[in-house]
């Protein structure tokens, strides 16, 4: 009796072993997907008139005043002093286009001005986000140091930033 037992017990061993080794097929499965993209045509910014703060009279020595450019509103003068726009002053524009339809968002970036005397306070985008194609505006406000600022012309960068969102 005790041999049957035996034999009995390492049967349901061995049988455990061999159940352990063979893959249950009723839980496998094999699928096959798919993956998707969409690719965006690149974004251009297309420069139309220049941000342009025109003929400034500029304050007096001693005077730090701000002269700002805004789209569809007359040009301002901030600040004491006896400093004026004289003419031509006028905001920029430039069109974003890509893939038509998309999202996009956009922003400026400060560089630096040629000229003594003069600097930037800020300068703008608008619509800083949109849909694309789009004509945007960019404004922005410099100031002038009437004690360090001379006659003639000067330049003031910047750089725009366009992102798909």
């Amino acid at each position: 009796m005790r041999s049957r037992a035996v034999f009995a017990v390492i049967g349901v061993l061995l049988l455990g072993l061999v159940l352990a080794k063979t893959p249950n097929k009723g839980y496998a499965e094999t699928t096959t997907l798919e993956a998707s993209v969409e690719i965006f045509q690149p974004l251009v910014l297309t420069r139309g008139e220049v941000l342009d703060f025109g003929v400034i009279n500029p304050p007096g020595p001693g005077f730090i005043q701000t002269f700002q450019v805004w789209p569809n509103e007359p040009a301002t003068v901030m600040d004491p002093g006896n400093g004026s726009f004289v003419s031509g002053e006028h905001p920029g524009t430039f069109i974003v286009s890509g893939s038509t339809g998309k999202n996009f968002r956009m922003f400026a970036t400060l560089g630096a001005c040629d000229k003594a005397g003069i600097g930037w306070n800020f300068v703008t985008v608008t619509p800083a986000s949109g849909t694309l194609d789009t004509t945007a505006t960019v404004h922005g406000a410099i100031f002038i140091d009437g004690s360090l600022v001379t006659a003639g012309e000067g330049s003031c960068s910047y750089t725009i930033t366009a992102n798909y969102s």
